[in-house]
């Protein structure tokens, strides 16, 4: 394993620790290291690395120092830098499927279906903020249809970045109703290890694409 990848699993499983035993420090300690360290990943022995990707990691970092602090201002500014990062991963999967059109209705259905409902109890809540939900569900719910699309055009080769994208909309979910539905101390845990988990399969995706490419 590369030992980038391994130092991020590391500081990862310390900084859900750190979530578990309320222990503040270690969790405002380790949280500004996750993507840096994914983003060193991705460079490694990478030739020719994707330009994309590495602003997508950096919006990532901005967007988890943003979330650490809890205000209404650093969540708009951590869910912009978070959208960024949905457009730029969106793009590259747009880039793989775009001469593959057939599944793309099919994949969007259980997305619109997941969507709609996730919206119908969030809508009442949102106030203000309304338009930038509305717009970061649209671009996370495209790379997940991408993903999906892709998934099924090559099961193999697509299943980590499905994974990845799968487990993003999950932990944003999961967000979205801690912040605007109902707080609960249950979901500050499980946001954090599919965000984890997210990030950790797509930059692996990405990276096992790009050396591919270049061998």
């Amino acid at each position: 394993m590369n030992r980038y990848f391994l130092f991020f699993l590391i500081v990862g499983l310390i900084h859900l620790i750190g979530m578990i035993t309320e222990g503040e420090t270690i969790v405002l300690l380790t949280k500004p290291l996750l993507v840096p360290s994914l983003f060193i990943y991705y460079l490694s022995k990478n030739p020719h690395p994707d330009r994309g990707i590495l602003i997508a990691l950096f919006f990532s970092f901005l967007g988890d120092v943003f979330l650490i602090k809890d205000t209404t201002l650093f969540f708009l500014f951590g869910l912009g830098c978070f959208l960024l990062t949905q457009i730029l991963y969106t793009l590259k999967m747009g880039e793989r499927i775009l001469r593959i059109r057939k599944h793309l209705f099919l994949s969007g259905i259980p997305f619109a279906l997941y969507g709609a409902t996730l919206l119908y109890f969030l809508f009442p809540h949102l106030g203000k903020l309304t338009p930038a939900v509305m717009v970061y569900a649209f671009a996370i719910s495209c790379f997940g249809i991408l993903s999906l699309t892709y998934w099924i055009q090559n099961s193999q080769k697509g299943k980590f970045i499905l994974g990845g994208a799968f487990l993003f909309i999950l932990s944003d979910s999961m967000l979205a109703l801690n912040q605007f539905y109902f707080e609960s101390n249950f979901f500050g845990f499980w946001v954090m290890a599919t965000y984890l988990g997210a990030q950790g399969m797509i930059t692996f995706y990405f990276k096992n694409e790009a050396l591919a490419s270049n061998s």
